[in-house]
């Protein structure tokens, strides 16, 4: 499923995301709502994904 509009496109992770993916859930201020950071770390990630 996607959305968009003129500013927006919102569209499902790709396996080319996943780097991003991590970089943005190793962020303490990002983390904190993802369930903490045992669940937000490369491996964790790539596992769940």
């Amino acid at each position: 499923m996607q959305l968009e509009t003129e500013r927006l496109f919102i569209r499902p992770y790709t396996f080319d995301d996943l780097d991003e993916l991590i970089e943005m859930r190793s962020d303490p201020d990002v983390y904190r709502y993802l369930g903490g950071l045992e669940r937000q770390n490369p491996d964790e990630i790539r596992k769940r994904f």
